[in-house]
């Protein structure tokens, strides 16, 4: 097998690997959520606010750990 031909599969293999773990997760939690659902019953609801939340602000968590690896800056406080 040539090695264009291993790029192109690595190539196809990392958007595949990308769509699972970037749209999966969220279609399962919907699911699971949907077929929970019950107006007096409160955990979907706080599931869904975590869910969202952490959706919101993994990009920025990520994204602070690498600047700060980057520039050298300490991850642990200093007693």
């Amino acid at each position: 097998m040539s090695k264009k031909k291993l790029k192109q599969t690595g190539g196809a293999q990392a958007i595949i690997d990308y769509c699972l773990n970037r749209f999966c997760p969220p279609l399962i939690i919907g699911f699971l959520l949907w077929s929970h659902f019950a107006i007096d019953n409160w955990k979907p609801y706080a599931i869904m606010a975590m869910y969202l939340f952490a959706e919101r602000f993994h990009y920025n968590v990520g994204y602070a750990v690498g600047y700060c690896k980057r520039e050298g800056i300490a991850f642990e406080i200093e007693k």
